[in-house]
């Protein structure tokens, strides 16, 4: 873990709630983007959920470890909250393309337009969710969350290559297999 997080965890496990704070501040709103990306519509959900991951880390803070980095916890953690939400409510992670519903369509046209769009989402999805779990986590990171390569390497603690690689991977596999299922 980073030095400035271990000094930023190790002073939220004894009690230091200016310390929770900062880590709240500097990374709720990400979270709940992140968390909103499976979501849509549905931001106030992320939002709790990001509160009930922040609330879970403060409350047991003192028999919490983390092998990993502090933010990668709070990513995974707000993760698979999310997706247990989802499963409660009996729904499916959406991933959006976003922008075309502004395009200027006549009443029929966009509603197959919309359609088109949402099936393909949902396509993209299921081809998101047959990525390996590293690929899929670097893959959300990056054009969920708007993260850049440097950003996804600290905070999984890798190198900038591996991400790079990664993503390259990804998207291979994803052109490869779209372009097979739309011939």
């Amino acid at each position: 873990m980073p030095f400035i997080e271990q000094s930023y965890f190790r002073a939220i496990q004894e009690g230091d709630e200016k310390a929770f704070e900062a880590l709240f501040t500097k990374h709720y709103e990400s979270l709940v983007q992140f968390s909103a990306s499976f979501i849509p519509d549905m931001k106030e959900d992320a939002r709790d959920i990001v509160v009930d991951v922040f609330a879970y880390l403060w409350l047991n803070r003192s028999r919490f470890t983390i092998k990993r980095s502090l933010s990668a916890y709070l990513y995974s953690a707000v993760r698979n909250k999310t997706i247990d939400n989802l499963r409660k409510q009996n729904l499916a992670p959406v991933i959006l393309c976003g922008g075309f519903d502004d395009l200027p369509l006549a009443g029929t046209e966009i509603a197959d337009r919309n359609l088109y769009y949402k099936e393909t989402d949902r396509q993209i999805a299921t081809l998101i969710e047959l990525l390996p779990t590293q690929a899929r986590l670097i893959f959300r990171m990056n054009r969920d969350e708007g993260l850049s390569y440097e950003e996804i390497a600290s905070v999984l603690e890798i190198s900038v290559n591996t991400v790079k690689t990664q993503m390259y991977r990804a998207l291979r596999f994803l052109k490869k297999q779209y372009t097979a299922s739309h011939p």
